[in-house]
């Protein structure tokens, strides 16, 4: 047997499918600094939240500490600012919009009280956004859980 290797390169050519492709943001703590602030993402494996729970885990204080500081840190002298957190989720087949929307809002609240206890006494607004529009960790009928642990975050802006 014998292999050979064409090195001719070929025109980009435009897309063949119209199959859109899900978008899989990359884990760990993302910051990005935009005309209206900052925003933190947060990824649920950093949180430690359990399956259909809003605990955080112990590990994600010093984490939150860490969040809390870089906000009083962007919102000193700015005592009207505001902080808002919003918790998405993923979209296992059994659950439904109503169960997705409350458990990322308590999420999200659970965050907020956490910030709130490493001294945070700005305002902060919390939202669940459930699973994010557009977003689905369901492909061909199957539910996907490494589409799925990139759905579920908590995105902090301030």
């Amino acid at each position: 047997m014998s292999c050979q290797f064409d090195e001719t390169r070929l025109a980009p050519t435009p897309p063949a499918t119209t199959v859109e492709m899900p978008i899989v943001p990359i884990p760990g703590i993302t910051s990005v600094t935009g005309p209206s602030g900052t925003v933190t993402t947060l990824p649920d494996a950093l949180l430690g939240f359990g399956p259909e729970s809003a605990a955080l885990s112990p590990a994600a204080a010093e984490l939150i500490d860490d969040v809390a500081a870089d906000i009083a840190a962007k919102l000193a002298g700015r005592p009207e600012a505001t902080a808002t957190i919003t918790g998405f989720t993923a979209d296992p087949p059994e659950s439904t919009l109503s169960g997705r929307q409350q458990l990322s809002l308590a999420r999200a609240q659970a965050v907020a009280d956490a910030l709130a206890a490493a001294g945070i006494t700005h305002t902060i607004i919390v939202a669940g956004g459930g699973a994010a529009p557009g977003t689905t960790a369901m492909q061909d009928g199957v539910f996907v859980e490494a589409i799925a642990s990139q759905m579920r975050r908590t995105e902090i802006s301030y």
